[in-house]
């Protein structure tokens, strides 16, 4: 429900995602997002990191990132 919601006020919205494994337990997605505002026909970009942590096959943990190298960093990438 979460993703209806937030894709439902877009058109032509894509978005595309870039996986880079970090440390043995950690997964460093580079989501980027793009639309068109659907009322306001006003075209938008957003890109954003999230570090996947796993334990035993499962996620444990998920942070958000909008710096880069922030993310690099404590994926174990830098």
């Amino acid at each position: 429900e979460f993703f209806h919601e937030w894709i439902e006020p877009w058109e032509d919205f894509q978005i595309e995602w870039e996986l880079e494994r970090g440390e043995p337990d950690r997964v460093l997605a580079t989501i980027d997002m793009s639309g068109v505002g659907r009322g306001s026909g006003v075209p938008a970009e957003m890109r954003f990191f999230q570090l996947w942590t796993f334990r035993d096959g499962r996620v444990v943990r998920m942070e958000m990132f909008d710096d880069r190298d922030a993310a690099r960093r404590a994926a174990g990438l830098e």
